[in-house]
């Protein structure tokens, strides 16, 4: 019987490590990517409403994304070089569409938490 690791993930984890193929590696980090924007679209969404609830519910699994997300950012940055000329220019378009959103969302919740904080109760 094969027995899974339930531990945290933290960013020193194997799991974080990016495919070597190169078109692999751009996928995973596409697919983390779209994964960290999605929740934090949800936080934004409980943040918008005011919800406590709904945005706790949310903190666990985006501080596992994003541990995963920086891991492999980190990653692909570092292997940038090698990857020159053996991406598709739709995984690198996809890619640089994903990060502008993930950084959109981002901004909007650092504006939006701004704007709670100072709300008068």
């Amino acid at each position: 019987m094969i027995r899974q690791n339930t531990a945290p993930v933290t960013a020193n984890d194997q799991t974080t490590a990016l495919p070597r193929d190169p078109m692999q590696a751009a996928q995973q980090m596409l697919m983390l990517t779209e994964k960290l924007a999605c929740l934090m679209d949800e936080e934004n969404r409980a943040l918008v409403s005011n919800d406590s609830i709904a945005f706790m519910a949310v903190q666990s699994e985006k501080e596992l994304a994003t541990i995963r997300y920086d891991a492999a950012a980190t990653e692909f940055h570092a292997k940038a070089k090698n990857f020159k000329g053996r991406l598709t220019p739709d995984i690198i378009n996809r890619l640089e569409k994903a990060q502008t959103e993930l950084g959109r969302i981002a901004r909007l919740n650092y504006n939006q938490m701004y704007k709670n904080d100072n709300r008068e109760v």
